[in-house]
């Protein structure tokens, strides 16, 4: 978010004010693969909502994933000291 100061949570460079991103947007937030969005969706460590078909993916739930890929991380390192 802090690359883009004046987009509100849920924007994307793409859809401005969206409240869900689709796969593309969301891989391409991330810097990853589409292949590899689903493969971490499938794994559960990204949560996706279905409607139908489709997933969809909420900015705030992929916010909240990060941060506690972060903090797993945090610890992993603090034991290695």
């Amino acid at each position: 978010m802090d690359d883009f100061p004046n987009q509100r949570a849920g924007d994307s460079p793409e859809t401005p004010g969206a409240l869900l991103w689709n796969k593309r947007q969301t891989a391409r937030s991330l810097s990853i693969s589409v292949r590899h969005l689903e493969d971490l969706t499938k794994e559960g460590v990204i949560k996706a909502v279905r409607l139908g078909r489709r997933a969809l993916y909420d900015p705030a739930d992929l916010r909240a994933t990060i941060e506690s890929l972060k903090d797993a991380s945090a610890v992993k390192q603090s034991r290695r000291k």
